[in-house]
């Protein structure tokens, strides 16, 4: 499973989705998504490992990049 992390104020956050789940289609492997913003990101977080996600990407975005440590 890959897990993707949006944001969801972002105003191309769908157009992301779309291409990672395009691309996640070619590979036969579930995508799950998790839109996360301010005070969610910890929940998120904590969610992709319930889910054993083997693999995480987070989407590129300036809220995300002031909030990477």
């Amino acid at each position: 499973m890959i897990g993707l992390l949006v944001n969801p104020d972002n105003a191309v956050t769908e157009r992301k989705i779309e291409d990672v789940q395009e691309a996640a289609r070619a590979i036969r492997v579930e995508l799950r998504v998790l839109k996360a913003d301010t005070g969610e990101i910890e929940a998120a977080f904590a969610t992709f490992g319930k889910l054993q996600t083997g693999v995480l990407l987070v989407a590129p975005d300036p809220f995300f990049d002031s909030r990477r440590e």
